[in-house]
């Protein structure tokens, strides 16, 4: 029986630099690697339509942006939604919040309620708003509430949670049992290399036992695409985020 075919995307993050100097170039490398899709964190003021056309001629799909807050408040979103449906994107996600909103409980409170408001705004446009983790949202605060869970708790049922699995596990938190007990909100998830000795290590060099991370994206996270990020390099980005799409093409999940 054959395998099924997984969507994979990258994180243009990854290659921040080479898309600032060639995003043309870069772009077609990435379709040339096999990557089917990218995410977005940052447009280079390059305009909607040239992004648009650069896509389509790569067959690439923009499969989602990162969106700060300030990108989502009312005077903002409009041009925002705008933008990415102008490049097919059905989901934007926040990536982080801000340093004031993570001093305490009610601050993450309060950043989900700015989110939940957005997505209101988003769902007439046909766009699905979500949550992108670091690893400090699973440090306990002072009372011993961890962020993460209480951000998600207060979030609308329906957004999605893309689990960036390498700083989950960088938190030491087993990302089996976080897909688990999230079932159904990981469309999307980070497929970022952790290992506790190598700090540039890539995809299939580091701790994570990916295979069954995987299967459980698939089983329980109802995961529609696959997005590898990489930050930290022992070689040229381009050369990494290719490291890191071979060895997931090794994987049977």
């Amino acid at each position: 029986m054959a395998q099924k075919k997984r969507q994979i995307g990258v994180q243009l993050w990854s290659v921040r630099d080479d898309a600032k100097k060639d995003l043309p170039g870069t772009l077609r490398a990435l379709a040339e690697m096999g990557y089917a899709g990218v995410e977005l964190a940052g447009t280079y003021d390059v305009p909607a339509e040239q992004w648009a056309n650069l896509l389509k001629e790569n067959r690439l799909t923009a499969v989602s942006a990162h969106a700060s807050l300030d990108a989502l408040r009312p005077e903002a979103r409009a041009a925002t939604f705008d933008f990415y449906k102008q490049l097919g994107c059905r989901y934007l996600v926040v990536p982080a919040l801000p340093g004031d909103l993570r001093k305490d409980i009610a601050g993450y409170e309060r950043a989900a309620d700015i989110i939940n408001e957005a997505a209101n705004a988003a769902d007439a446009v046909g766009i699905r708003l979500g949550y992108h983790n670091h690893a400090f949202e699973f440090e306990p605060m002072s009372d011993g509430r961890v962020p993460y869970h209480a951000l998600v708790a207060r979030l609308r049922p329906d957004l999605i949670l893309e689990m960036d699995l390498g700083w989950v596990s960088f938190a030491r938190v087993n990302p089996v049992d976080l897909l688990r007990q999230y079932s159904g909100r990981e469309m999307l998830v980070h497929i970022k290399a952790f290992s506790a000795t190598n700090e540039t290590a890539v995809l299939g060099e580091d701790d994570v036992a990916w295979a069954d991370v995987l299967k459980a994206c698939e089983k329980v996270g109802k995961t529609e695409w696959y997005i590898v990020e990489h930050e930290r390099y022992a070689n040229p980005p381009m050369m990494c985020v290719k490291q890191c799409l071979d060895y997931l093409r090794t994987l049977k999940w």
